[in-house]
């Protein structure tokens, strides 16, 4: 479950997790009161949708602004971002990793293991693991995936693979549950690629064929939403994984001011998404929704920074 921790310098702190929305603002029921004059009474809403981090201006006076780029809707935030309300007060957002390894990553080389929960950057500089040679280790569905020049490898859980003369293994962590893999739960042999700016979502086939490439906005917000779940556990979700809420959904796509018809409205959008699947052969219950919730049924999802 993905956690963040929110910051502003001379106010406080807090945690965030799925399904809590929280306020910033002057008003005293705001969950992080800032007393400055250039933050409105409610001035931003933060949420956690699918895994992702969103933040929304809800109607400031004197705005919000991410890397300096005005936000006039919903917006995903990755961490770091410099967000500042009002041109002045800084928000400082960083992701809590609060869930157990998924893998661990055993070296010829050395005793013991890596843990492994979302990704190892294994190179020299910045990176995680100092290493003669830059590669990435991702956990995904079907097991661990590897990044390098040559391009993106599935590693299936206790194979070996060699990298600088050394050999890594990859195991599942003990006590974990492995993430499911296709043919069971999500069933579809499909990946999503997909990033916010520019908007763009593509459908591509096992072989790296791209089916379908999505750009209407609305559209690709609402898989980038779903993609960001792909292979996650929600509390309260239908069985399976990969379920996000409706209501976190229709944030992600609209922000606050959802209004009385959001459950049609997002019908309406589902409906054309599908609609927009078979056009271009692919099944349309790729996208699946059940009892308030739903989710997009591929392997896996590559999602592009905000």
């Amino acid at each position: 479950m993905a956690v963040f921790d929110v910051r502003v310098e001379g106010t406080g702190s807090l945690r965030l997790a799925s399904g809590r929305t929280i306020t910033l603002g002057r008003a005293p029921d705001a969950d992080l009161v800032i007393a400055h004059p250039r933050v409105s009474w409610h001035h931003a809403s933060l949420w956690v949708g699918g895994g992702q981090l969103w933040l929304s201006d809800l109607g400031s006076s004197n705005g919000t602004t991410v890397d300096g780029r005005p936000v006039r809707q919903a917006v995903a935030l990755r961490t770091p971002q410099k967000v500042l309300l009002g041109g002045q007060v800084a928000v400082e957002l960083r992701e809590v990793d609060a869930s157990p390894p998924r893998f661990v990553v055993r070296r010829s080389d050395l005793t013991g293991g890596l843990a492994l929960r979302k990704t190892l950057r294994f190179g020299e500089g910045d990176v995680d693991v100092p290493f003669p040679v830059a590669f990435e280790l991702h956990a995904s569905a079907a097991g661990v995936l590897i990044r390098d020049d040559s391009g993106e490898h599935d590693v299936p859980v206790n194979a070996e693979f060699t990298r600088a003369g050394v050999v890594f293994t990859i195991e599942a962590a003990e006590g974990s549950r492995r993430r499911t893999a296709l043919g069971t739960d999500q069933g579809l042999a499909y990946a999503l690629h997909a990033g916010l700016t520019p908007a763009f979502a593509e459908l591509v086939e096992p072989s790296g064929e791209v089916l379908l490439r999505i750009e209407a906005e609305t559209r690709v917000t609402l898989a980038y939403v779903l993609g960001s779940a792909v292979g996650e556990d929600q509390a309260g979700s239908p069985r399976g994984q990969g379920w996000v809420e409706d209501y976190a959904v229709a944030r992600a796509l609209w922000g606050r001011q959802l209004g009385d018809d959001v459950g049609n409205r997002l019908k309406v959008l589902v409906h054309r998404v599908r609609k927009e699947f078979k056009s271009a052969g692919v099944p349309g219950n790729l996208i699946e929704r059940r009892g308030g919730w739903m989710r997009l049924r591929v392997m896996r999802a590559l999602l592009d920074p905000t």
